[in-house]
């Protein structure tokens, strides 16, 4: 037994099982497709005609793909020449041999840097993969203005982001510990920028700051307590005192 339905495209009559009549609207697929799909069709670049790109078919039809000794073709860039590739290489295919390749590699292309506006030279598969800037010094620069503060990427809407201070005055005060609000300028404009511990002079990616008796061993977070201390004795001393420290130096 068999039931009469209609088609929604074409107005035709056609049979289905009552099994696969339940939720069926169109005689076959060509009539399926168009609506279904709708919108989603892309032109196959092996044979011309419209398919349904999905992840596996980007670019071709499910009968290009699978065609044995099927080719498309492609001009190349270099030299002009026509050639012909198998359909799954035609989107990346882009000189007809290894020589024309290597001739338009090595050929130097004149592009304007967007920070100092020289014109500079690169290889062209360089520029396909974004390079802007002639030299790293410009990029460095136009990144320092174009990517900072509201410009910068994870920018959060001035959001206060908690830092190495806050954390460690959070666990002065879980242990109890007196805590004052003190910066590294506070500390270095009343010690100076020389490591209390050897005395060598510190530049800003070398200076950190030291507590002279560690939290964990009743220190205090003030200004009292706090020094100028190079990033290896600050390291080393780590939580000993500063005579355990020294002894254990000698």
């Amino acid at each position: 037994m068999r039931v009469t339905l209609k088609c929604e495209r074409c107005g035709m009559a056609y049979s289905k099982t009552p099994s696969t009549a339940k939720g069926s609207r169109y005689c076959t697929q060509a009539c399926q497709w168009p609506t279904r799909y709708a919108g989603r069709a892309a032109a196959c670049k092996g044979c011309g005609g419209s398919f349904v790109p999905t992840a596996k078919r980007k670019s071709l039809c499910t009968g290009c793909r699978g065609k044995r000794g099927a080719r498309v073709e492609k001009v190349c860039e270099w030299c002009g020449a026509s050639f012909r590739v198998k359909p799954y290489l035609a989107e990346g295919a882009r000189h007809c041999d290894a020589a024309c390749r290597a001739a338009h590699r090595a050929l130097d292309v004149a592009f304007k840097c967007e920070e100092c506006g020289a014109t500079s030279a690169k290889k062209p598969h360089l520029l396909r993969k974004g390079f802007r800037f002639c030299s790293r010094k410009c990029s460095g620069s136009w990144h320092g203005k174009n990517t900072k503060g509201e410009k910068s990427p994870r920018w959060r809407g001035g959001a206060r982001v908690v830092g190495r201070n806050a954390g460690i005055r959070r666990r002065a005060r879980e242990k109890g510990a007196a805590v004052e609000k003190v910066s590294r300028e506070d500390v270095v404009m009343k010690y100076g920028r020389e490591c209390y511990i050897c005395g060598r002079a510190l530049c800003d990616k070398q200076l950190t700051i030291d507590h002279v008796i560690p939290l964990s061993k009743g220190g205090a977070h003030t200004l009292h307590n706090l020094r100028p201390a190079c990033r290896s004795c600050n390291s080393r001393k780590h939580y000993k005192l500063l005579e355990e420290f020294i002894c254990f130096l000698s």
